[in-house]
């Protein structure tokens, strides 16, 4: 439990400065992303991105954070913010990849909630990026996330 406590306090740590520039909203529709010109990322933009990167993310309801290893993996860690449950961090594994019409897939294992799996076309805005579902229905909602090499 100690190693547990330990890995966030650093991803906490490291994580601040991600953090603080997601805090001004969770999310951007796409509508905003248009408005703004996003740049929507290429499957060979995530191909050099991706991998060895470590993925920030702050919802409603929680923190999460993991790295992208090279061979496909993640190694992942998730704690609840006050209010929404039990706040005992929780660490997982997982697997991620990039399609061939340049959407980043994730599946994270995590111990006690469903399995979280998705694809999400990115785009790069400002400092940070969202992923969407869709980029075609402006009132689509992505969520915004760091993603460090």
């Amino acid at each position: 439990m100690f190693d547990q406590v330990l890995k966030f306090m650093i991803l906490l740590f490291l994580g601040l400065q991600a953090t603080i520039c997601l805090a001004d909203g969770l999310t951007v529709t796409v509508a905003e992303l248009k408005a703004k010109s996003a740049q929507k990322l290429s499957k060979e933009e995530l191909d050099a991105l991706v991998p060895d990167s470590t993925f920030r993310n702050e919802t409603e309801s929680s923190n999460r954070s993991w790295t992208h290893y090279k061979d496909g993996t993640l190694a992942a860690f998730g704690q609840k913010k006050p209010g929404q449950g039990s706040t005992y961090p929780a660490s997982a594994r997982g697997k991620w990849r990039v399609t061939d019409d340049g959407k980043l897939c994730v599946e994270v294992e995590w111990p006690v909630i469903a399995t979280e799996k998705w694809c999400l076309i990115v785009s790069k805005l400002e400092d940070y990026y969202v992923g969407v579902r869709n980029d075609v229905d402006d009132a689509v909602k992505g969520y915004k996330f760091a993603l460090k090499k």
